[in-house]
């Protein structure tokens, strides 16, 4: 853009073509930066023409758009997938998380859920759904541990929960959700990363994501994890007749 908003859309075209490809990005913190673009190396495999790697204003970039929404309308916004290698440390403990879960005892009428507490990147409590006596969840009991172990201590602050399973916002046998425990110690969390959300099998409408965000508490899926996440939450329930999910799923193509 020129002086007054003046522009040419074709200039501006054939650079922003460039970018990522010819050109790496630029910024004016870091106008000289090296950055992604064509490598020209191929893969042995596809024959696509690999990219070199990312740099700072590459970066920077994708944090700028990994998640925005808008100011005025609730009911607008954009979030990306985190990238892999972002993630690496997070994949770690959600497997932990999923090991945590395969503990659970199945059942028909509840989830398997694990749950892994985090400080500075080290575990301070684990837990799983059933783990204690009673209906209990897997962020109950992990809560419940460390402060058995830790009588009198409060959580450091800067926590981050991983679950397989994000937090309930709402029990049907009346016990406090796992979503309030978590806001009732919301300064000593950061993040709350999650596996899977909650189907709507039993509770509908969980209101985690929102009460978290709107609470300073981030929010975050972790990508790879939907598909395991949710085969051990349903691990011992009844699955739907085949006649019945066959004609169910002939109907859905008229």
């Amino acid at each position: 853009m020129g002086k007054n908003g003046d522009f040419i859309i074709e200039e501006i075209q054939e650079k922003l073509h460039k970018i990522g490809k010819t050109d790496p990005a630029t910024s004016w913190l870091h106008p000289d930066g090296s950055g992604e673009i064509m490598s020209g190396k191929f893969c042995d495999t596809c024959k696509a023409e690999l990219y070199s790697d990312p740099g700072v204003n590459d970066l920077e970039l994708y944090l700028h758009a990994f998640k925005y929404e808008s100011s005025t309308d609730k009911g607008w916004g954009y979030e990306t997938e985190l990238p892999y290698w972002a993630i690496e440390q997070q994949t770690k403990m959600m497997d932990l998380a999923l090991e945590q879960a395969n503990k659970c005892v199945p059942m028909d009428n509840a989830f398997c859920v694990g749950c892994v507490i985090t400080h500075n990147g080290k575990v301070i409590s684990t837990g799983y759904t059933r783990e204690l006596e009673g209906n209990t969840h897997a962020e109950q009991n992990a809560l419940a541990k460390y402060f058995d172990a830790h009588p009198g201590e409060e959580l450091p602050t800067g926590c981050e929960l991983y679950t397989t399973m994000e937090p309930c916002s709402f029990r049907l046998s009346g016990n406090m959700p796992c979503l309030n425990r978590i806001l009732d110690l919301k300064k000593h969390f950061t993040t709350v990363y999650v596996g899977v959300m909650e189907p709507g099998d039993f509770v509908q409408n969980n209101v985690s994501y929102d009460q978290l965000t709107s609470n300073g508490v981030s929010y975050l899926k972790v990508p790879g994890f939907q598909e395991k996440s949710m085969e051990v939450a349903k691990r011992g329930h009844k699955k739907p007749d085949v006649e019945v999910s066959a004609e169910t799923e002939r109907n859905d193509k008229q």
